[in-house]
């Protein structure tokens, strides 16, 4: 957990080292079994590149200032991705 932690300190630097209450380190078969990932995927499987045009979900909504955020709509899983997006 120490290289999440260590890229939040860079981005927030105001985030003090030691005080998260809880922290839990997960693998793929975690994300697996608790948030329904299929061999615990991470976020959206879509190739840069890619022949079928697909892109990530834009996080704009119809509504001003309200942005969709989470895993899926940028890659990754849990708080790094939504704190990410």
């Amino acid at each position: 957990a120490k290289p999440i932690w260590d890229a939040i300190q860079k981005r927030a630097p105001r985030v003090v080292k030691g005080a998260c209450v809880v922290e839990k380190v997960a693998t793929p078969l975690t994300h697996a079994r608790f948030l329904s990932r299929h061999r615990g995927n991470y976020g959206l499987a879509i190739a840069p590149g890619n022949s079928e045009g697909w892109t990530f979900p834009d996080v704009k909504t119809p509504i001003e200032g309200y942005y969709r955020c989470g895993d899926s709509t940028t890659s990754g899983i849990g708080v790094p991705a939504v704190a990410s997006s």
